[in-house]
């Protein structure tokens, strides 16, 4: 979210929040389940990720408008993370557990595949599951109350096989040194 305007991809639906962009998207709920929606459609075996920091208590988190919110919610006691199918941007059920706080940054990932969905803090630590079904659906940044900053959020592959990619190098051999007088 760079710069202080939104991209044109970007519209606002059905409870409108208050939203402030300045190298951060700052979104201020407005007392019901709304958000920005992008025209980019998330198909089913993607990871919604976002890097965010919930500064007052609330309800807010990123998904799809047709599918499911992965939330972070500081107003339930006590404060939880949240996996709720959405219908049109509106909830219609949910799965809830682990631990939140207010004002702390969170890297979320929202694993995003039919009949198995994840929300996992910080690459690490899985806080509560759901199975619904899923279809491609575009993607949102959600609120319901409170006030949240969003640094970025993107969309990936999943990986193949439940297995990320990596890389590796051979042997590393004794580097040969040859010195030159001058």
């Amino acid at each position: 979210f760079a710069g202080d305007t939104l991209k044109s991809s970007w519209s606002l639906y059905p409870v409108k929040p208050t939203i402030k962009v300045n190298n951060g998207l700052t979104v201020v709920g407005g007392g019901g389940w709304g958000g920005i929606k992008n025209t980019y459609s998330v198909p089913s075996g993607s990871i919604i990720e976002s890097y965010m920091n919930q500064t007052t208590q609330g309800d807010s988190g990123i998904g799809t408008y047709n599918g499911v919110y992965f939330e972070e919610r500081t107003a339930d006691s006590p404060p939880n993370w949240g996996i709720e199918k959405s219908n049109n941007g509106s909830v219609v059920s949910g799965q809830y557990g682990g631990s939140s706080m207010v004002n702390h940054s969170y890297l979320i990932s929202g694993i995003y595949i039919s009949g198995s969905q994840s929300l996992v803090i910080n690459y690490s630590n899985v806080q509560v599951t759901a199975t619904y079904t899923l279809n491609p659906s575009n993607l949102v940044i959600i609120s319901f109350t409170g006030t949240s900053i969003y640094q970025w959020i993107r969309v990936r592959d999943y990986p193949p096989n439940d297995i990320m990619p990596s890389i590796s190098f051979g042997k590393i051999s004794t580097p040969h040194y040859v010195l030159i007088h001058f």
